[in-house]
């Protein structure tokens, strides 16, 4: 028998995607198109709760994915550390 999870409000509400998920991205093309956050936001509303994570993943990670019938692709922008000094 097979258990089926049911989220709560509250839960699904932390499973959107939302425009502070968002950052440290260089640009996210939709269909080859660069795409707007609130956009973003828009469309994950109608995804399915496996689908909100796979984006997440993919914009943690870059990369692209396919979600129903639309391309998503990240591309993260390169973190510059700067490089300490150690001296003996």
């Amino acid at each position: 028998m097979k258990s089926e999870l049911k989220l709560t409000q509250r839960e699904r509400i932390n499973m959107l995607l939302r425009k502070q998920s968002i950052r440290r991205i260089e640009e996210v093309t939709l269909n080859g198109k660069v795409t707007s956050k609130e956009e973003l936001v828009a469309l994950s509303a109608d995804w399915a709760e496996k689908e909100v994570v796979l984006f997440k993943k993919v914009l943690s990670q870059g990369g692209s994915c396919k979600i129903k019938q639309d391309t998503l692709r990240v591309n993260k922008e390169e973190v510059q550390r700067p490089i300490s000094d150690k001296t003996s």
